[in-house]
């Protein structure tokens, strides 16, 4: 009986685990700043659109992520309307640490931090 109640007992443990580590994957962060709006998803995916009200950026748009102590980038153009849709990943994650964004296109710059949802 007892080690019947201590299967089960791992068993809840593992499963609970397992259903916070997939909600945190799945998650979707945010943020919006003067010229920019953002939202990355735990898979990978990441989508920048720009709001600004001057014309859009004509050349390469730079978007760097720090998370804790890891740092990825991307340097690409945006489509006709204005978006950049992407894929970026970190190798883990940094649970208590902010996500931070700097964007920066023709000789302007721009940062955010990205609230969860």
């Amino acid at each position: 009986m007892r080690k019947r109640i201590l299967f089960l007992f791992i068993l809840f443990t593992t499963a609970l685990f397992v259903s916070a580590c997939l909600d945190d994957e799945s998650r979707i962060y945010t943020g919006v700043s003067d010229h920019w709006e953002m939202d990355y998803w735990r898979d990978e995916s990441l989508s920048i659109k720009y709001i600004g009200e001057e014309a859009m950026p004509k050349g390469k748009v730079n978007v760097v992520i720090e998370e804790g102590l890891q740092t990825t980038s991307v340097n690409a153009s945006l489509n006709k309307e204005g978006v950049l849709t992407t894929r970026m990943s970190f190798n883990e994650r940094q649970v208590d640490s902010d996500i931070k964004v700097t964007i920066s296109w023709g000789g302007e710059s721009e940062e955010m931090i990205l609230d969860g949802q």
